[in-house]
């Protein structure tokens, strides 16, 4: 196997290997001695960063010229992330500025290496000792060759993680071997090489490239939690910019057993900037319905009905909205992604000397320069961080969130009365009700659709204090007491006994100023802003909170701002905004329910469907 794989490494090298000689002799130096390695220059990488390497290091061919390791078994996530991950470094923003990707030169042609671009004034004049290449990989078993700072490949090859290149009159000193990546955390280190040998290409880094401080890296917690998936959209629009990330989720995977819709509305463009193109291009498939188009058929708008006669009482304009399953979204904005599953959240602790290191309930540790908490309305970052006004306050009234199926034919029934977007119901009593298919995964056998079911009402009758059994029979008893119009009372009363209604609360955070310890720490989407649903305005809060936080990081990593100026600046939009559409929701579940003659006076009928604040969507000035 060594001699095959010998001959292998051999023939890949290709026109390269021949180029230099048949230099093929046993390597008698000792590679990992980095003395030959000048200590002079900056260093580009926080040591946290690249911690010491778990194990042995892999065995290498004894041949001096091409330097290979043998290869070593490497997880499926990492091999996915691992791909193509010179590729969109090179592509990336601000690095595309400076550097390009094309077949090495060094390697005959065999694998992909990172070129400096020649016109670039400000370039390190040794990088053109290896005809401008500065990194190449080594397909056959994923190695890399890269040029980075003296002090950086020492450090790289003291915590474990590559050895000298044999030959130093073919390449600088510091261009190094780095071993190949077995699982998504090695991965991350790469990463980290990659960003911190694009910052030593030119001989002074240039406005662009910002401070150390642009080569940060940013923890994100929730990816896909239970309010949503806002946290795979901040990291999409972190990778965008070329800005390192990991990304963690206490969640077992993607899935979740609760599920339900929301109406993306004026934040799709601020989303559709966060995430690839060929997703955005995916996101009628998240539909509750994907053959439904309510703007062509005209009934992009949101209808609220009178519960108890099934007339119109109020409609208000939704341009281009998208009734989406959150749990279809949730799976597409996870995909490109390396998001770490089954990562609960313990607590965090800044740092004296800058950064932040955050604790998992594994027991588990990982080092950053600023912790984002985006894990939900009941967001356990946010109750570190206000321990003692991180609580959510509860409004006096029920709540009944749940999926609910059907026999073909009722199924069919209550989904063709249905408002084509998501059907909404006031009973002049002060009882709402939403509901909406959910998915259809057989368009055939209306048995296999799936709705949603959401219903709130004021807390004034005794059993609906006890929120613990019966819940479905509650809420038949309320609908038969009001008298509900069709498709409410039937959709209402043909529920299956046995359908799991869990325990649930309407429940609101209203923001409040935070310590971010220097911009170390800050909260983003409902971790930040929990409303009500009253007005449909989480979600898309959420994602426009996610787009301005990567503003802000991107402002970092172009050396306009430093971290502790973006996060203060990003943090006080979201005290003043956050706050603001909180209450404007508390508000609006109070006049929800307080009978359809008050309503006029709600917020919705000043907004409607628009954002409360400066946020600009197509349709929505």
């Amino acid at each position: 196997m060594a001699t095959q794989y010998v001959l292998a490494a051999i023939a890949a090298a290709g026109l390269a290997f021949w180029r230099w000689g048949f230099y093929l002799l046993y390597s008698r130096q000792n590679l990992l001695d980095p003395s030959p390695i000048p200590d002079s220059g900056t260093s580009y990488i926080k040591p946290q960063k690249v911690p010491n390497r778990v194990g042995r290091r892999p065995g290498l061919t004894r041949w001096t010229l091409p330097q290979r390791q043998f290869p070593e078994k490497i997880t499926p996530g990492a091999s996915a992330t691992l791909h193509n991950l010179m590729q969109e470094f090179a592509t990336t923003a601000p690095y595309s500025q400076y550097i390009e990707t094309r077949p090495s030169k060094t390697e005959g042609g065999t694998g992909a290496a990172i070129y400096v671009k020649q016109d670039v004034k400000t370039i390190n004049p040794v990088a053109h000792k290896i005809f401008y290449e500065v990194a190449h990989v080594h397909p056959a078993e994923n190695s890399l060759h890269v040029y980075v700072s003296p002090r950086d490949a020492k450090l790289v090859m003291k915590r474990g993680w590559g050895l000298r290149f044999p030959v130093t009159w073919l390449a600088p000193p510091s261009w190094i071997m780095v071993y190949a990546p077995r699982n998504e955390d090695e991965v991350d280190v790469r990463t980290t090489i990659y960003t911190v040998h694009y910052l030593f290409l030119p001989s002074h880094p240039p406005p662009a490239m910002g401070s150390i401080d642009s080569a940060m890296k940013v923890i994100v917690i929730g990816a896909a939690n239970v309010s949503g998936p806002a946290g795979c959209a901040l990291a999409h629009g972190l990778k965008k910019a070329g800005i390192p990330f990991t990304i963690y989720d206490k969640g077992a995977d993607v899935y979740r057993h609760r599920h339900w819709a929301f109406t993306l509305g004026w934040a799709r463009p601020y989303l559709f900037d966060l995430i690839p193109e060929e997703l955005s291009a995916q996101i009628n498939s998240c539909q509750i319905d994907p053959k439904v188009d309510c703007a062509a058929i005209g009934e992009d708008r949101i209808v609220i009905y009178n519960g108890q006669t099934r007339e119109e009482a109020f409609a208000f304009p939704i341009p281009k909205a998208r009734e989406i399953n959150i749990r279809k979204l949730r799976v597409l904005l996870a995909e490109q992604l390396n998001v770490h599953y089954a990562k609960s959240f313990s607590h965090y602790e800044a740092k004296e000397d800058g950064g932040v290191k955050v604790y998992f309930e594994d027991g588990s540790i990982d080092e950053g320069d600023i912790l984002v908490g985006i894990d939900g309305a009941m967001s356990k970052v946010r109750r570190c961080l206000l321990p003692h006004d991180g609580n959510m306050e509860t409004l006096p009234f029920a709540l009944m969130n749940f999926n609910a199926s059907y026999t073909d034919e009722q199924a069919r029934y209550i989904k063709d009365q249905l408002h084509p977007l998501v059907d909404i119901a006031i009973h002049p009593a002060g009882h709402y009700i939403r509901a909406n298919v959910l998915d259809v995964p057989d368009e055939k056998d209306a048995s296999t659709w799936t709705f949603q079911i959401l219903s709130t009402w004021p807390l004034k009758y005794v059993e609906d204090y006890d929120n613990e059994a019966d819940r479905v029979k509650r809420l038949k008893a309320h609908v038969k007491r009001d008298g509900w119009a069709e498709p409410y009372k039937s959709a209402i009363e043909w529920i299956a006994e046995d359908t799991k209604v869990l325990r649930d609360g309407l429940k609101i955070w209203k923001t409040v100023p935070w310590d971010n310890h220097n911009g170390r720490i800050t909260l983003c989407g409902d971790a930040a802003h929990a409303m009500t649903f009253h007005r449909g305005q989480g979600a898309n809060n959420a994602f426009y909170s996610a787009h301005c936080l990567v503003e802000a990081l991107k402002s970092v990593q172009s050396g306009s701002a430093t971290l502790k100026e973006a996060i203060t600046a990003y943090d006080e939009s979201i005290w003043k905004r956050g706050a603001n559409e909180v209450q404007i929701s508390k508000a609006q579940s109070f006049f929800t329910h307080d009978g359809l003659e008050n309503f006029v006076n709600s917020p919705v009928m000043k907004f409607g469907t628009k954002p409360s604040h400066s946020a600009k969507s197509e349709g929505y000035e």
